[in-house]
């Protein structure tokens, strides 16, 4: 599966980006993002990715710009809950634990821009196509995700597109510096005519 994207974003020089689905091939760079996007203490082995991209293609997919991929989104659908168990979120899981191809609630396990590519809308607009493009492609009713209290901008772009805070998972992630911080689980749950048509009610602290 190959997306073309002309993104246009209002007082950026973004140039064009291209979605495509990861291949095996494309891990290597998959890896390098990751350990420049994230601690240590947070990295996915590479089997993991290899288990994502084999079970849900559609779903985890590579940012290309001028033939260099610039970053990743991985994601899953599960059956919609309104409360899930915290262990539901470790890091590294299974994606066979929880996808299901009906689900209705999307899941994005992991979202990383090369650091040379961050500052300039990227991150903003990617996220907005992505979410986009599944709801055009899957009954969508909700979407929810896992950020770590320090990653500030990660956490604003979340909230622009309507994640509100759902729980806390106390002290999930250590940096680099061994200093832990919260995970906080967020949820997609309001009308967003550009985004999701989602439940109204779904358990968010709004």
């Amino acid at each position: 599966m190959i997306v073309l994207f002309n993104v246009w974003w209002k007082g950026s020089n973004m140039k064009d980006f291209i979605f495509k689905s990861l291949k095996y091939e494309d891990l290597e760079r998959v890896m390098e993002i990751e350990k420049t996007s994230f601690s240590k203490n947070t990295w996915e082995d590479k089997k993991v990715y290899e288990e994502r991209i084999n079970i849900f293609p559609e779903g985890n997919i590579g940012i290309w710009v001028e033939g260099l991929m610039i970053g990743f989104i991985s994601s899953e659908l599960w059956k919609y809950q309104e409360n899930y168990g915290q262990n539901r979120f470790m890091l590294s899981h299974s994606i066979k634990d929880y996808h299901d191809y009906f689900g209705t609630e999307l899941y994005i396990s992991s979202f990383a821009i090369d650091t040379a590519y961050r500052g300039n809308g990227y991150g903003e607009a990617i996220f907005e196509s992505f979410l986009d493009k599944m709801r055009e492609k899957y009954n969508l009713k909700s979407g929810i995700l896992l950020v770590s209290s320090e990653w500030k901008n990660a956490k604003r772009i979340y909230e622009k597109y309507g994640y509100k805070s759902l729980e806390n998972i106390s002290n999930f992630f250590i940096n680099d510096l061994s200093e832990k911080f919260d995970g906080i689980i967020m949820r997609l749950c309001r009308q967003s005519p550009n985004i999701l048509l989602l439940q109204p009610a779904c358990g968010c602290i709004l």
